[in-house]
């Protein structure tokens, strides 16, 4: 049944790919406490060896030590010594130890008995006594040992059907004569199954059965071979990963248990059918929750049946209203599914998965829908602090409602209960009612608005009968002062506007001046690169706001003309600028001048070749000549036109400009 610097960071990237590819697992904290950042080990191992003893004098070793001399350039005092040794399994012996500031020799010992390899890879770690990691080596190779006491070693496991157990017989060669716990480790799917029990061993070789009772193995509801991974004797686990042979959850079931679960459409509503195996005509009681796929609880289910020895098949109904209220989409898990007898476990599945179904599938009954709603005066947005506030309940069902209580309540004083006798349905004139209150001198507070509290009233929508909202009285933000500032033409001016909000709201900040360009929109860093064409003094504001309540200073900047960068003013560098001065800058007093360089009126380009210059009294072109831009530079503040009055006699005279 479906049931140090840039330098380190490379580094430590590269050891935990290495670390990756170990039998054992690091975590990343563990890895990254490995290391230590500063530029100097302030404890270092400057040797480690190891060796095996036979402690009880029988002719075989029987205690692994590993003698370490530590560096402790540290202050004195009690650290934490670690040895994780790489077996099967992960094998620790952490030891408090005082050490001297200098030179330290010590020693760690494993029982043999724990070992199962000839040859083991280990890590030496020493803590301070906060348990902060000092000092770490790993993958140091120990030398290899054939003769020690190994404790238990697996010569064989079988496996079988015994009665209604499942029975693991395991043949284990003891070295020595001891009373210890067994475990023993089925897994089965994602899931383990273990068995506990004391085993005598005598030295030498021993057979012991452990049993896996029917309940346990039915309870799986697995049809397969489990795994025997492992199993555990005393302190000492060894690795198995052994199958057993095929076996099938309902051949042990002594007990009624749940066969098979379905479901389909009924009605509008979802049914969930559950086959049941009953060994014992009762009264029995299945237990449910169904979930949508966010593992939000649509019903929770207990039916009671009254049910014969044999195969039962019972359905039982998840309101459809439910599903299609919350505008819930399948497929659904019908979880923590139970069968009961008597009020006593008889037996649990694993989670189910329907069908895919929408919320449409299901029918929406005609049912009431309670909603609660709020009407806040905005005042309190601008500092106010008398706040008017409207409650209402309001019936947005199709079914007129009754005995209807409203609970309204803040976080201070304000706790009013009121009740409804009837509220009518949707299509209905006196389908609100509304509650009024005028709070003065209010400060910061919730209010909460809950209709159908203890949800007598059967709605087709639940979720929308409880509002809250939290009233914060909004307070000014306080921009703090900003600097005036003077600078050359082509210098940028930054300034980074802060202000003081005691509401913590999101700010905006402002300077009413285009040329202020703002860095990142969700701060006060405004930047302007001035241009040789904005000297001058300017008067601005800069602003900030919180969306109701704003503040603003006055500010000064001046920008200093460079006339060594840009004599005329028209934006162009000097060292580029092949035009000086404007048609105005021309001497006359007889003419209404303008000048025009290869067809163009604007002055403020960059001329590099040899072009046509056309000056105009009004719209007539009184001089017309052709000017090597690349080799000179027109000066128009040189240069001097003047024609006969209208009762003169007639002349036209233009000085100052340098032809080619």
């Amino acid at each position: 049944m479906a049931m140090k610097k840039k330098v380190i960071i490379a580094v430590l990237a590269l050891a935990l790919c290495i670390n990756l590819g170990y039998s054992y697992g690091i975590s990343m904290q563990e890895l990254l406490s490995g290391y230590n950042f500063d530029l100097a080990e302030k404890i270092n191992a400057t040797a480690y060896d190891d060796f095996m003893i036979d402690r009880d004098g029988n002719g075989a070793n029987d205690t692994l030590i590993f003698g370490l001399t530590l560096n402790n350039s540290l202050s004195a005092g009690n650290y934490i010594l670690s040895i994780t040794l790489i077996d099967s399994f992960s094998i620790s012996n952490e030891s408090n130890r005082t050490l001297a500031s200098g030179i330290n020799s010590m020693n760690i010992s494993f029982d043999s008995s724990l070992l199962l390899k000839n040859k083991f890879n280990y890590s030496i770690k020493v803590y301070n006594s906060s348990y902060s990691l000092k000092y770490r080596k790993d993958g140091i190779e120990t030398k290899e040992y054939g003769n020690y006491e190994a404790g238990y070693s697996i010569l064989n496991v079988s496996d079988r059907k015994i009665d209604s157990s499942l029975s693991m017989n395991i043949t284990i060669n003891s070295t020595k004569d001891t009373t210890s716990e067994m475990l023993v480790y089925l897994r089965y799917n994602s899931s383990v199954l273990s068995s506990r029990q004391n085993a005598t061993l005598s030295s030498g070789i021993n057979n012991i059965l452990v049993n896996f009772d029917n309940e346990s193995i039915k309870r799986t509801h697995f049809k397969g071979r489990f795994n025997i991974s492992s199993l555990k004797i005393g302190d000492k686990p060894i690795k198995l990963d052994k199958s057993t042979d095929y076996y099938d959850y309902e051949d042990f079931a002594a007990s009624s248990y749940i066969s098979e679960i379905s479901d389909n459409l009924n009605n509008g509503n979802l049914a969930v059918n559950f086959r049941l195996n009953i060994k014992e005509d009762n009264i029995y009681n299945i237990q449910y929750s169904a979930y949508d796929l966010f593992d939000n609880v649509i019903e929770v289910r207990n039916v009671s049946f009254s049910l014969n020895n044999g195969i039962n098949d019972v359905g039982t109904i998840v309101n459809g209203s439910r599903i299609h209220g919350k505008k819930l989409n399948g497929p659904y898990a019908v979880k923590n599914a139970k069968l009961l007898k008597n009020n006593e476990l008889a037996d649990s599945a694993d989670s189910y998965i329907t069908d895919y179904y929408t919320f449409s599938n299901f029918s929406m009954p005609q049912l009431h829908d309670l909603s609660a709603g709020m009407e806040i005066s905005d005042g309190y947005h601008y500092g106010i602090s008398s706040i008017s506030l409207n409650i209402t309940l309001s019936n947005t069902g199709s079914k007129s409602a009754f005995n209807i209580f409203l609970n309204i309540f803040d976080n201070k004083t304000l706790d009013k209960n009121e009740q409804l006798s009837s509220l009518s349905s949707k299509n209905s004139d006196n389908n609100i009612k509304k509650y009024g209150f005028y709070l003065e001198n209010a400060s910061d507070f919730e209010i909460t608005a809950i209709a159908d509290l203890n949800d007598l009233v059967e709605e087709s929508n639940e979720s929308n009968n409880a509002l809250r909202k939290t009233i914060k009285i909004n307070k000014k933000p306080i921009l703090n002062p900003i600097n005036n500032f003077t600078v050359n033409e082509t210098e940028t001016i930054k300034i980074n506007l802060t202000a003081l909000d005691l509401n913590d709201d999101s700010l905006d900040y402002s300077i009413n001046y285009s040329k202020f360009n703002k860095i990142n929109n969700n701060s006060g860093l405004f930047e302007w690169k001035t241009a040789t064409t904005d000297s001058g003094n300017y008067t601005l504001i800069a602003a900030v706001s919180d969306g109701w309540m704003n503040d603003s200073i006055l500010f000064y900047v001046n920008v200093a003309d460079k006339p060594e960068i840009d004599s005329d003013n028209d934006g162009l560098n000097d060292s580029v600028d092949r035009v000086a001065g404007e048609a105005n800058d021309i001497n006359t007093s007889t003419i209404n001048i303008s000048i025009i360089i290869d067809g163009y009126s604007n002055l403020s380009r960059i001329f590099n070749e040899t072009l046509e210059v056309r000056i105009k009294d009004s719209n007539v072109t009184v001089v017309e000549f052709m000017f090597n831009f690349s080799s000179e530079r027109l000066n128009l503040a040189n240069l001097t036109i003047e024609k006969q009055g209208n009762e003169s006699f007639g002349f036209f005279i233009i000085k100052g400009v340098k032809l080619p």
